[in-house]
């Protein structure tokens, strides 16, 4: 198919056209080709993009051209896996519409007070956003009527299976009485979400496309292999050190890992902050804010959070931890690369990851980066922090310490190279200007000295399931709180979790395993 057309070409509204262009966005990408003329004459799509290839504006623009105004009642619901996938959308659809059509949009999500949506639901939103089980609560108190619904969108279909939210989204489709029109999209389109997705309507058509076909999306793919012998930490500092990069996004596996790095990081200089499951709405919101204005240009994140995270200046991914399936791998590396943007992305791989690697080569073009030498880097360090005491004389207003120095010079006979030696030191001490092979771990001793508890859980691999769902299924099923949750090993037939809290043994029948789950402590 020919990608050489514009937003008209597609059958959008002429001030949606405008609007756009006004926006930035001047050429419509390939998925936004194939699904908007779709989606304006009725049909029903499962969409496959990779994440930052467009789809947002792919579904979000044929609903605002079919909308009606005029109805005081929600026409189009957008189901998304998390609260900043819902708040991004939400931006999208304000920005598009803003100045053109009065559109009423309500966000529902976890985190957020009930009054804050109560309001919004009763302004006769024309667009719901919302995560499934903050739907399903206002469905339930009968706050949120979704009968007449029109328009569907089921955003990012495999995090919705991961998560375990399949059945959540099946009973908000059951309160839908209209005939309504359908899109469902995911980054990657297994067996397994296809079959899903004709479980909700048998007339779909398959909108996919390749990376390849987005050739305005370049992310250049890398691999650094960390032999028993190297620092993990050390590795990542060198990394940071040579690299250049306006905004970069750092994956870890654990929440106390992203307070962990980050510390590591301001340690050396940098300037970063982290996002974990732990830190409240409000905090994450303002610590993406200052990452999108440039003030910090380091964020350390879990997976869970950072889906939903649309900057296009991110233009370097580090995978410190690799992640745990193929589909993870696609997401983490598409917050870079996006609309069309250059990217960069780097997975440390050590004895363990090397299954993960192979699966990715198979999909990608991916290189191995092999890093300088200890000497080098510290040479390059070196030639940093001269250029910056150079540049602190002219630059800034610099504070009298002569009265100091005089003194520190009578001390030291007028060594002056003795003195700067050790002035140097202890710098070196506090913010590292030299490194050794030997970088300090420095771990997070709340968790070190919190008393735990070991339980096993009936599930394994042969469910075919993830970290991600066992979670899920802790947070859904056992009333359990995210930051109890310490690290889970997946067996064939069980699983181990620690828990930094104690419970009694409990029986939960799952609908998407159709079986009881049981939660027994061991230790």
């Amino acid at each position: 198919m020919s990608y050489n057309k514009t937003f008209l070409d597609l059958g959008l509204e002429v001030n949606i056209c405008n609007k756009l262009s006004e926006l930035g966005f001047d050429k419509p990408f390939p998925i936004q080709i194939e699904s908007i003329p779709k989606l304006i004459n009725g049909l029903n799509i499962i969409g496959n993009a990779r994440t930052g290839s467009g789809k947002t504006i792919a579904f979000v623009t044929p609903f605002l051209n079919k909308i009606d105004i005029n109805l005081k009642y929600p026409q189009f619901l957008i189901i998304e896996p998390t609260r900043e996938l819902v708040i991004q959308v939400s931006k999208v659809i304000y920005d598009i519409s803003s100045g053109i059509k009065k559109i009423n949009i309500s966000s529902l999500y976890g985190g957020q007070n009930y009054n804050i949506q109560f309001k919004s639901l009763k302004d006769n939103p024309n667009f719901i956003i919302g995560t499934p089980g903050r739907l399903i609560d206002h469905i339930k108190k009968g706050t949120l009527n979704i009968s007449k619904i029109k328009g569907l969108v089921i955003d990012e279909a495999d995090e919705m299976l991961n998560m375990g939210f399949i059945n959540d989204v099946k009973y908000i489709l059951s309160n839908i009485n209209n005939k309504y029109q359908i899109a469902l999209f995911s980054a990657t389109l297994s067996k397994e979400i296809k079959n899903i997705a004709y479980k909700f309507t048998d007339n779909l058509v398959e909108v996919v496309v390749n990376d390849s076909d987005c050739s305005n999306s370049k992310i250049e793919q890398n691999y650094i292999i960390i032999d028993y012998n190297l620092n993990k930490k050390l590795v990542l500092l060198t990394f940071i050190e040579i690299s250049k990069f306006k905004l970069c996004i750092i994956f870890v596996n654990t929440k106390n890992l992203t307070i962990e790095i980050s510390d590591l990081l301001k340690k050396f200089d940098y300037n970063s902050s982290y996002i974990n499951g732990d830190i409240n709405q409000k905090i994450r919101e303002k610590t993406i804010k200052i990452f999108v204005e440039e003030k910090i240009n380091i964020l350390v994140a879990t997976d869970i959070v950072a889906r939903g995270i649309d900057i296009n200046k991110v233009d370097l991914i580090i995978n410190y931890d690799s992640p745990n399936n193929i589909d993870t791998y696609i997401h983490r590396i598409g917050r870079t690369g996006r609309a069309g943007k250059d990217g960069k992305s780097f997975i440390f791989i050590n004895k363990n990851d090397f299954k993960i690697l192979k699966i990715i080569k198979n999909k990608f073009n991916i290189n191995r980066y092999f890093l300088p030498s200890l000497e080098e880097l510290n040479k390059l360090k070196e030639s940093k922090f001269i250029d910056k005491i150079k540049n602190s004389s002219i630059n800034i207003k610099l504070i009298d310490f002569n009265k100091i120095i005089t003194k520190l010079l009578d001390l030291f006979n007028n060594d002056y190279i003795n003195l700067i030696n050790v002035i140097l030191n202890i710098l070196n001490k506090e913010k590292p200007i030299i490194l050794n092979e030997k970088i300090k771990d420095f771990k997070n001793n709340s968790i070190k000295n919190k008393k735990y508890y070991i339980f096993k859980i009936n599930i394994g691999k042969n469910n075919k399931i993830d970290k991600k769902f066992i979670i899920n299924i802790l947070l859904k099923n056992f009333s359990i709180t995210y930051n109890n949750i310490g690290y889970i090993v997946i067996y064939n037939y069980f699983s181990k979790i620690q828990l930094f809290n104690f419970i009694n043994n409990i029986i939960s029948y799952n609908n998407f395993l159709k079986k009881n789950i049981k939660l027994e402590l061991i230790k």
